[in-house]
Protein backbone atom coordinates (compact mmCIF):
# COMPACT_ATOMS: atom_id res chain seq x y z
CA UNK A 1 0.00 0.00 0.00
CA UNK A 2 1.41 3.24 -1.18
CA UNK A 3 1.55 6.00 2.13
CA UNK A 4 2.05 8.96 0.40
CA UNK A 5 1.80 11.38 3.12
CA UNK A 6 1.14 14.59 0.34
CA UNK A 7 -2.22 12.77 0.49
CA UNK A 8 -3.36 13.99 4.67
CA UNK A 9 -6.04 16.17 4.73
CA UNK A 10 -5.08 19.68 5.94
CA UNK A 11 -4.75 20.28 9.88
CA UNK A 12 -4.45 22.76 11.51
CA UNK A 13 -1.20 23.50 13.75
CA UNK A 14 -0.55 26.18 16.26
CA UNK A 15 3.04 28.30 15.32
CA UNK A 16 2.92 29.53 18.68
CA UNK A 17 2.27 29.28 22.58
CA UNK A 18 -1.21 29.10 23.95
CA UNK A 19 0.10 32.03 26.30
CA UNK A 20 -0.93 34.20 23.42
CA UNK A 21 -4.64 33.06 23.80
CA UNK A 22 -6.07 35.03 26.61
CA UNK A 23 -9.31 32.54 26.97
CA UNK A 24 -10.03 33.88 29.84
CA UNK A 25 -12.37 36.74 27.69
CA UNK A 26 -15.19 33.70 27.20
CA UNK A 27 -15.87 33.93 30.85
CA UNK A 28 -19.56 34.12 32.19
CA UNK A 29 -19.10 33.38 35.78
CA UNK A 30 -15.77 33.88 37.68
CA UNK A 31 -14.08 31.40 40.95
CA UNK A 32 -12.80 33.12 43.71
CA UNK A 33 -11.39 31.82 46.66
CA UNK A 34 -12.77 32.66 49.63
CA UNK A 35 -12.58 31.83 53.19
CA UNK A 36 -16.20 31.08 54.58
CA UNK A 37 -18.02 30.61 57.75
CA UNK A 38 -17.64 27.30 59.67
CA UNK A 39 -21.43 26.56 61.06
CA UNK A 40 -19.27 25.62 64.57
CA UNK A 41 -17.86 29.05 64.96
CA UNK A 42 -21.00 30.38 63.72
CA UNK A 43 -22.94 28.92 67.00
CA UNK A 44 -20.02 29.22 68.98
CA UNK A 45 -21.06 31.73 71.39
CA UNK A 46 -17.41 33.20 71.72
CA UNK A 47 -16.49 32.73 67.68
CA UNK A 48 -13.56 30.91 68.05
CA UNK A 49 -11.93 30.20 64.48
CA UNK A 50 -12.79 26.64 65.34
CA UNK A 51 -11.21 25.12 62.07
CA UNK A 52 -7.80 27.09 62.21
CA UNK A 53 -7.58 25.65 65.89
CA UNK A 54 -8.16 22.32 64.80
CA UNK A 55 -5.36 22.67 61.99
CA UNK A 56 -2.96 23.29 65.02
CA UNK A 57 -3.98 20.83 66.72
CA UNK A 58 -3.65 18.28 63.81
CA UNK A 59 -0.19 19.16 63.32
CA UNK A 60 0.95 19.49 66.86
CA UNK A 61 1.38 23.22 67.46
CA UNK A 62 -0.39 23.78 70.55
CA UNK A 63 1.00 26.97 71.30
CA UNK A 64 -0.88 28.08 68.52
CA UNK A 65 -3.77 26.51 69.26
CA UNK A 66 -3.76 28.14 72.00
CA UNK A 67 -3.10 31.48 71.01
CA UNK A 68 -6.00 31.21 68.50
CA UNK A 69 -8.62 30.06 71.29
CA UNK A 70 -7.30 32.61 74.09
CA UNK A 71 -7.77 34.97 70.78
CA UNK A 72 -11.44 34.98 71.53
CA UNK A 73 -11.78 33.27 74.90
CA UNK A 74 -10.13 34.29 77.99
CA UNK A 75 -11.13 31.32 79.60
CA UNK A 76 -10.08 27.94 77.90
CA UNK A 77 -9.62 25.81 80.52
CA UNK A 78 -13.01 26.91 82.24
CA UNK A 79 -14.87 26.01 78.65
CA UNK A 80 -12.86 23.32 78.19
CA UNK A 81 -14.82 21.71 81.54
CA UNK A 82 -17.74 23.18 81.18
CA UNK A 83 -18.98 24.43 77.99
CA UNK A 84 -22.10 23.10 76.80
CA UNK A 85 -20.49 23.12 73.27
CA UNK A 86 -23.32 24.20 70.75
CA UNK A 87 -20.32 23.79 68.07
CA UNK A 88 -20.19 19.87 67.86
CA UNK A 89 -24.41 20.18 67.50
CA UNK A 90 -23.89 22.02 64.09
CA UNK A 91 -20.85 20.53 62.85
CA UNK A 92 -21.06 18.84 59.31
CA UNK A 93 -19.09 15.71 60.10
CA UNK A 94 -22.60 14.97 62.45
CA UNK A 95 -24.30 14.63 59.07
CA UNK A 96 -21.36 12.61 57.35
CA UNK A 97 -20.83 10.22 60.28
CA UNK A 98 -20.20 11.72 64.07
CA UNK A 99 -19.18 15.04 65.18
CA UNK A 100 -15.38 15.89 65.90
CA UNK A 101 -14.66 15.70 69.70
CA UNK A 102 -14.49 19.58 69.99
CA UNK A 103 -15.07 20.49 73.80
CA UNK A 104 -12.59 17.63 74.57
CA UNK A 105 -9.91 19.40 72.14
CA UNK A 106 -10.41 22.38 73.83
CA UNK A 107 -9.80 20.89 77.19
CA UNK A 108 -6.53 19.03 75.73
CA UNK A 109 -5.28 22.93 74.72
CA UNK A 110 -5.93 24.21 77.38
CA UNK A 111 -4.39 21.47 79.73
CA UNK A 112 -1.49 21.38 77.31
CA UNK A 113 -0.57 25.34 77.16
CA UNK A 114 -2.74 26.61 79.90
CA UNK A 115 0.48 27.06 82.37
CA UNK A 116 2.88 28.32 80.41
CA UNK A 117 2.21 31.60 80.76
CA UNK A 118 1.27 32.38 77.13
CA UNK A 119 -0.94 35.06 76.58
CA UNK A 120 -3.18 37.22 74.51
CA UNK A 121 -0.40 40.29 73.72
CA UNK A 122 -2.03 44.04 73.81
CA UNK A 123 -2.72 44.24 70.23
CA UNK A 124 -2.83 48.05 70.30
CA UNK A 125 -0.51 50.94 72.65
CA UNK A 126 -2.32 51.74 75.19
CA UNK A 127 -4.91 54.09 74.27
CA UNK A 128 -4.45 56.35 77.37
CA UNK A 129 -8.71 56.05 78.33
CA UNK A 130 -9.34 54.58 81.63
CA UNK A 131 -12.54 51.94 82.06
CA UNK A 132 -13.97 50.71 85.47
CA UNK A 133 -15.33 46.98 85.22
CA UNK A 134 -18.00 46.94 88.18
CA UNK A 135 -18.29 43.54 89.42
CA UNK A 136 -15.50 40.74 88.71
CA UNK A 137 -17.96 38.02 87.69
CA UNK A 138 -17.13 35.62 84.63
CA UNK A 139 -18.65 38.67 82.38
CA UNK A 140 -16.23 41.29 84.33
CA UNK A 141 -13.38 39.74 83.89
CA UNK A 142 -14.02 39.03 80.03
CA UNK A 143 -14.56 42.94 79.53
CA UNK A 144 -11.54 43.82 81.49
CA UNK A 145 -9.42 41.13 79.27
CA UNK A 146 -10.36 41.94 75.73
CA UNK A 147 -10.36 45.70 77.10
CA UNK A 148 -6.39 45.85 78.11
CA UNK A 149 -5.75 43.52 75.14
CA UNK A 150 -7.13 47.06 73.09
CA UNK A 151 -4.69 48.90 74.43
CA UNK A 152 -7.11 50.33 77.67
CA UNK A 153 -6.12 50.97 80.98
CA UNK A 154 -8.73 48.68 83.22
CA UNK A 155 -9.58 48.61 87.00
CA UNK A 156 -11.96 46.20 88.28
CA UNK A 157 -14.12 46.80 90.90
CA UNK A 158 -15.25 44.46 93.96
CA UNK A 159 -17.79 45.27 96.85
CA UNK A 160 -16.00 42.30 99.18
CA UNK A 161 -12.52 40.90 99.69
CA UNK A 162 -13.09 38.30 97.58
CA UNK A 163 -13.88 37.98 93.58
CA UNK A 164 -17.28 36.93 92.48
CA UNK A 165 -15.62 34.08 89.75
CA UNK A 166 -14.59 31.66 92.37
CA UNK A 167 -18.01 31.44 93.35
CA UNK A 168 -18.14 29.22 90.70
CA UNK A 169 -16.02 26.59 92.02
CA UNK A 170 -18.14 24.67 94.63
CA UNK A 171 -20.87 25.26 92.63
CA UNK A 172 -19.68 23.41 89.30
CA UNK A 173 -16.74 21.71 90.76
CA UNK A 174 -14.37 23.72 88.69
CA UNK A 175 -11.02 23.79 91.12
CA UNK A 176 -9.95 26.63 92.39
CA UNK A 177 -6.75 26.16 90.76
CA UNK A 178 -8.06 26.43 87.54
CA UNK A 179 -9.54 29.29 88.15
CA UNK A 180 -7.22 30.96 89.47
CA UNK A 181 -4.75 30.06 86.71
CA UNK A 182 -7.21 31.95 83.92
CA UNK A 183 -7.58 34.62 86.56
CA UNK A 184 -3.87 35.43 86.62
CA UNK A 185 -3.74 35.60 82.82
CA UNK A 186 -5.64 38.51 82.87
CA UNK A 187 -4.33 39.90 85.31
CA UNK A 188 -1.11 40.11 84.18
CA UNK A 189 -2.04 42.37 81.12
CA UNK A 190 -2.01 45.04 83.61
CA UNK A 191 -5.75 44.84 84.70
CA UNK A 192 -5.94 46.81 88.48
CA UNK A 193 -8.21 45.35 90.85
CA UNK A 194 -9.99 47.31 93.90
CA UNK A 195 -11.82 44.91 96.33
CA UNK A 196 -13.65 46.13 99.49
CA UNK A 197 -15.20 48.77 97.33
CA UNK A 198 -17.87 50.30 99.64
CA UNK A 199 -21.58 49.93 98.38
CA UNK A 200 -22.34 53.81 97.44
CA UNK A 201 -25.39 54.76 95.90
CA UNK A 202 -23.35 57.24 94.01
CA UNK A 203 -20.70 54.73 92.37
CA UNK A 204 -21.51 55.11 89.40
CA UNK A 205 -21.68 59.07 88.95
CA UNK A 206 -18.01 58.63 91.00
CA UNK A 207 -16.60 56.25 89.03
CA UNK A 208 -17.83 58.61 85.52
CA UNK A 209 -15.92 61.41 87.19
CA UNK A 210 -12.54 59.57 86.97
CA UNK A 211 -13.16 56.81 84.00
CA UNK A 212 -13.89 57.37 80.57
CA UNK A 213 -15.90 54.35 80.07
CA UNK A 214 -17.59 52.38 82.84
CA UNK A 215 -19.18 48.63 82.47
CA UNK A 216 -21.74 47.20 85.09
CA UNK A 217 -21.45 43.34 84.73
CA UNK A 218 -24.32 41.28 85.49
CA UNK A 219 -25.38 41.07 88.92
CA UNK A 220 -22.70 43.20 90.26
CA UNK A 221 -24.16 45.00 93.17
CA UNK A 222 -24.31 48.47 91.55
CA UNK A 223 -26.42 47.55 88.76
CA UNK A 224 -29.73 48.05 90.31
CA UNK A 225 -29.36 52.07 89.36
CA UNK A 226 -28.26 51.19 86.03
CA UNK A 227 -31.31 49.25 85.04
CA UNK A 228 -33.67 51.00 87.29
CA UNK A 229 -33.01 54.15 86.03
CA UNK A 230 -32.20 55.92 89.11
CA UNK A 231 -28.32 57.17 87.94
CA UNK A 232 -28.12 60.56 86.97
CA UNK A 233 -26.51 60.24 84.66
CA UNK A 234 -27.56 59.67 80.69
CA UNK A 235 -25.17 58.19 78.90
CA UNK A 236 -26.49 54.51 79.72
CA UNK A 237 -26.83 51.90 77.70
CA UNK A 238 -26.74 48.28 77.65
CA UNK A 239 -24.28 46.50 74.85
CA UNK A 240 -27.19 46.17 72.35
CA UNK A 241 -28.24 49.34 72.56
CA UNK A 242 -25.41 51.49 72.13
CA UNK A 243 -23.98 49.15 69.29
CA UNK A 244 -27.20 49.78 67.30
CA UNK A 245 -26.28 53.55 67.45
CA UNK A 246 -22.83 53.37 66.55
CA UNK A 247 -23.95 51.03 63.63
CA UNK A 248 -26.59 53.45 63.12
CA UNK A 249 -23.82 56.07 62.85
CA UNK A 250 -25.25 57.59 65.96
CA UNK A 251 -22.59 56.82 68.47
CA UNK A 252 -23.35 58.91 71.63
CA UNK A 253 -20.71 62.20 72.55
CA UNK A 254 -18.27 60.61 75.13
CA UNK A 255 -17.10 64.19 76.01
CA UNK A 256 -19.92 64.88 78.05
CA UNK A 257 -20.46 61.85 79.43
CA UNK A 258 -18.86 58.57 79.35
CA UNK A 259 -20.55 55.34 78.25
CA UNK A 260 -22.11 53.06 80.68
CA UNK A 261 -22.84 49.42 79.94
CA UNK A 262 -25.75 47.66 82.08
CA UNK A 263 -24.87 44.23 81.83
CA UNK A 264 -28.42 43.28 82.86
CA UNK A 265 -29.86 40.76 85.17
CA UNK A 266 -28.44 37.48 85.20
CA UNK A 267 -29.94 35.29 82.11
CA UNK A 268 -33.14 33.56 82.94
CA UNK A 269 -31.03 29.71 81.73
CA UNK A 270 -31.60 27.10 84.50
CA UNK A 271 -28.56 24.87 82.60
CA UNK A 272 -25.61 26.42 84.87
CA UNK A 273 -23.03 26.01 82.01
CA UNK A 274 -24.85 28.01 79.59
CA UNK A 275 -25.34 30.56 81.65
CA UNK A 276 -21.31 30.67 82.77
CA UNK A 277 -20.71 30.83 78.80
CA UNK A 278 -22.51 33.41 78.14
CA UNK A 279 -21.84 35.70 80.87
CA UNK A 280 -17.93 35.42 79.33
CA UNK A 281 -19.40 35.65 75.69
CA UNK A 282 -21.45 38.79 77.01
CA UNK A 283 -19.10 40.79 78.61
CA UNK A 284 -16.64 40.13 75.30
CA UNK A 285 -19.32 41.71 73.45
CA UNK A 286 -19.07 44.87 76.20
CA UNK A 287 -15.95 45.19 75.37
CA UNK A 288 -15.52 45.56 72.15
CA UNK A 289 -18.45 48.16 71.84
CA UNK A 290 -16.85 50.27 74.15
CA UNK A 291 -13.55 50.02 72.17
CA UNK A 292 -15.98 51.18 69.07
CA UNK A 293 -17.82 54.09 70.78
CA UNK A 294 -14.15 55.26 72.50
CA UNK A 295 -12.36 55.26 68.85
CA UNK A 296 -15.43 56.75 67.30
CA UNK A 297 -15.20 54.32 64.35
CA UNK A 298 -17.71 55.15 61.46
CA UNK A 299 -20.77 53.26 60.72
CA UNK A 300 -19.12 51.70 57.36
CA UNK A 301 -15.77 51.02 59.11
CA UNK A 302 -17.63 49.01 61.72
CA UNK A 303 -19.58 46.73 59.10
CA UNK A 304 -16.33 46.36 57.41
CA UNK A 305 -14.77 44.99 60.78
CA UNK A 306 -17.19 43.04 62.74
CA UNK A 307 -19.05 39.90 62.10
CA UNK A 308 -21.99 38.59 63.35
CA UNK A 309 -21.90 35.16 64.82
CA UNK A 310 -24.74 34.18 66.26
CA UNK A 311 -25.05 37.92 67.54
CA UNK A 312 -21.51 38.21 68.52
CA UNK A 313 -18.69 39.30 67.58
CA UNK A 314 -15.22 38.34 66.83
CA UNK A 315 -12.16 39.67 67.98
CA UNK A 316 -10.01 38.27 64.80
CA UNK A 317 -12.49 39.94 62.58
CA UNK A 318 -12.41 43.28 64.24
CA UNK A 319 -8.62 43.23 64.13
CA UNK A 320 -8.59 42.66 60.59
CA UNK A 321 -8.57 45.40 58.20
CA UNK A 322 -10.49 43.58 54.87
CA UNK A 323 -9.09 46.11 52.53
CA UNK A 324 -4.90 44.55 53.20
CA UNK A 325 -6.34 40.98 53.29
CA UNK A 326 -5.81 38.72 50.07
CA UNK A 327 -8.63 36.42 50.21
CA UNK A 328 -12.35 37.77 50.99
CA UNK A 329 -14.21 36.63 53.89
CA UNK A 330 -17.99 36.16 53.45
CA UNK A 331 -20.54 35.81 55.75
CA UNK A 332 -21.98 32.40 54.36
CA UNK A 333 -22.13 28.97 56.50
CA UNK A 334 -20.66 26.39 54.81
CA UNK A 335 -23.78 23.71 54.70
CA UNK A 336 -22.90 20.19 54.28
CA UNK A 337 -24.71 20.28 50.79
CA UNK A 338 -21.81 22.82 50.02
CA UNK A 339 -18.97 20.48 50.75
CA UNK A 340 -17.97 17.47 48.33
CA UNK A 341 -18.60 14.00 50.01
CA UNK A 342 -16.24 12.18 47.34
CA UNK A 343 -13.13 13.61 49.19
CA UNK A 344 -14.00 12.93 52.56
CA UNK A 345 -13.47 9.61 54.28
CA UNK A 346 -15.42 8.32 57.32
CA UNK A 347 -13.94 7.47 60.68
CA UNK A 348 -15.03 7.19 64.26
CA UNK A 349 -15.46 10.06 66.60
CA UNK A 350 -12.46 10.02 69.13
CA UNK A 351 -12.78 10.51 72.90
CA UNK A 352 -10.56 11.38 75.49
CA UNK A 353 -8.94 7.87 76.75
CA UNK A 354 -6.66 8.93 79.97
CA UNK A 355 -7.50 9.97 83.33
CA UNK A 356 -9.76 13.43 84.26
CA UNK A 357 -11.18 12.73 80.13
CA UNK A 358 -8.22 14.25 78.67
CA UNK A 359 -6.87 13.08 75.07
CA UNK A 360 -3.12 11.04 74.50
CA UNK A 361 -1.18 13.40 71.83
CA UNK A 362 -1.78 11.07 68.89
CA UNK A 363 -5.78 10.70 69.20
CA UNK A 364 -5.73 14.22 69.76
CA UNK A 365 -4.29 14.96 66.22
CA UNK A 366 -6.01 11.78 65.19
CA UNK A 367 -9.14 13.75 66.58
CA UNK A 368 -8.68 17.06 65.02
CA UNK A 369 -8.22 15.85 61.61
CA UNK A 370 -11.28 14.77 61.50
CA UNK A 371 -12.25 18.18 60.90
CA UNK A 372 -13.61 19.03 57.43
CA UNK A 373 -11.77 22.40 57.94
CA UNK A 374 -15.50 24.22 56.07
CA UNK A 375 -14.55 27.33 53.99
CA UNK A 376 -10.72 27.15 54.50
CA UNK A 377 -8.31 26.02 51.79
CA UNK A 378 -6.24 23.43 52.88
CA UNK A 379 -4.36 23.20 49.92
CA UNK A 380 -5.24 19.62 48.82
CA UNK A 381 -4.40 20.88 45.46
CA UNK A 382 -7.83 19.60 43.79
CA UNK A 383 -8.75 22.88 42.33
CA UNK A 384 -4.84 22.71 40.76
CA UNK A 385 -5.07 19.24 39.27
CA UNK A 386 -8.42 19.71 37.59
CA UNK A 387 -7.79 22.79 36.21
CA UNK A 388 -8.03 22.49 32.55
CA UNK A 389 -6.56 25.99 31.55
CA UNK A 390 -4.00 25.66 33.85
CA UNK A 391 -4.88 28.90 35.40
CA UNK A 392 -4.50 28.15 39.12
CA UNK A 393 -1.37 29.21 40.65
CA UNK A 394 -0.96 27.43 44.54
CA UNK A 395 1.92 27.74 46.86
CA UNK A 396 1.41 25.36 50.16
CA UNK A 397 4.55 26.52 51.26
CA UNK A 398 3.89 30.50 51.28
CA UNK A 399 -0.11 29.68 51.39
CA UNK A 400 -0.51 31.70 48.19
CA UNK A 401 -3.00 30.75 45.96
CA UNK A 402 -4.41 32.89 42.66
CA UNK A 403 -6.24 32.31 39.55
CA UNK A 404 -5.09 34.31 36.22
CA UNK A 405 -7.80 35.07 34.90
CA UNK A 406 -6.56 36.02 31.57
CA UNK A 407 -6.99 32.18 30.70
CA UNK A 408 -9.47 31.21 33.60
CA UNK A 409 -12.92 30.53 31.21
CA UNK A 410 -14.79 30.50 34.49
CA UNK A 411 -15.85 26.56 33.70
CA UNK A 412 -16.37 26.03 37.56
CA UNK A 413 -14.60 22.53 37.89
CA UNK A 414 -12.49 23.73 40.97
CA UNK A 415 -15.46 24.84 42.42
CA UNK A 416 -17.13 21.03 42.12
CA UNK A 417 -13.84 19.92 42.77
CA UNK A 418 -13.22 21.77 46.17
CA UNK A 419 -13.74 19.19 49.46
CA UNK A 420 -14.66 22.43 51.70
CA UNK A 421 -16.34 24.84 49.79
CA UNK A 422 -13.34 27.53 49.55
CA UNK A 423 -13.88 28.71 46.22
CA UNK A 424 -16.90 29.88 44.57
CA UNK A 425 -18.73 31.29 41.37
CA UNK A 426 -19.31 34.70 40.95
CA UNK A 427 -21.32 36.19 37.92
CA UNK A 428 -19.08 38.47 35.33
Amino acid sequence: MNHDTNNAPPMAAATKSTIDFKTGSWRFETPVFVEQLAPCTMVCPLGIDIPVTMSFVENNQLKEAYGKVIEENPFPGICGEICFHPCEKACNRERFDQAVSIKDLEKYIAHSHGKTGFNLKRLKATSGKKVAVVGSGPAGFSCAYFLACLGHQVTMMESGPDLEIFMMAPENKLSSKLIEQEVERIMSLGVELRTDTPKDDCLIENLAKEFNAVYVSQKAWASDSVEMGTSSLKNVYSTRALFSRIKAGNPPVLADHPVIIAGGKNDSDADYSKSIVRKIASGKQAALVLDMSINNLSSEQIRQLSLGRMGSLSMETYQLNPSVSEIPRTHKVVQFQDLNPAYLKKSPRITPSLPDNLFTQQDSQLSAERCFKCGKCTFCYNCYDYCPDLSIHMDAEQKQRKIDYDYCKGCGICVQECPRAAIILTKG
